[in-house]
């Protein structure tokens, strides 16, 4: 009788020893997943003033949800193509302005492509979201 309550007192001793890392992992995980969007996407907000510098125009986008927004846009010179530029993800627009003036000195048109959610665009940015900027911009 003596061994049988030993033995169940060290039972649940190791049972606490597992479920309180568990449980850390758990909480750990539910924090993470809640907090994702802001650890993946980095929007900056404010009007990129480089590209207007730049001689650039802003033109509109509508993506395939509604959602519109605002890109930089030169013109190319006669018989020259369009180059489309994206930023990365905890970018603006405003960090492809030399690129944007390297082209344009070439003859090249420019297109500055911005997503929701950045450069004082509406909307929350999301991978779809980004996506669908990204084809209406090209569209």
């Amino acid at each position: 009788m003596y061994l049988s309550i030993s033995f169940r007192r060290r039972r649940r001793g190791w049972a606490w020893l597992l479920a309180v890392p568990l449980a850390a992992y758990v909480l750990v995980g539910c924090s993470l997943y809640g907090i994702q969007r802001s650890l993946v996407f980095h929007p900056r907000q404010g009007v990129p003033e480089q590209a207007e510098a730049a001689g650039m125009v802003p033109v509109k986008a509508t993506a395939a949800d509604g959602v519109t927004v605002v890109h930089w846009y030169a013109p190319a010179q006669p018989g020259q193509a369009t180059v489309v530029l994206f930023h990365g993800n905890g970018g603006t627009v405003t960090a492809l302005g030399s690129w944007a003036t390297a082209l344009r000195a070439r003859g090249l048109g420019v297109v500055l492509a911005d997503y929701r959610g950045y450069s004082g665009n509406p909307g929350m940015p999301s991978e779809e979201g980004l996506y669908a900027d990204a084809r209406a911009i090209l569209d």
